[in-house]
């Protein structure tokens, strides 16, 4: 089961690397403007995915 997506959860992704959920933009079920997770890695780049694509690719929230 996926853990309900929240600012300031820490996600690993697939290949081993750690990112931080730093905001959730937009409305859920919007196609227009569909809902975005805005995260940052360890390096601090900053990006933003679809939801969709975030849960494609990121296997479990983690606790530090």
């Amino acid at each position: 089961m996926i853990p309900q997506l929240a600012a300031g959860q820490v996600w690993r992704h697939r290949n081993g690397n750690l990112y931080t959920v730093l905001h959730l933009a937009n409305e859920p079920n919007e196609e227009r403007y569909p809902l975005t997770v805005v995260y940052q890695g360890r390096n601090g780049k900053v990006w933003a995915r679809r939801e969709s694509d975030w849960l494609r690719s990121i296997r479990c929230a983690i606790k530090e």
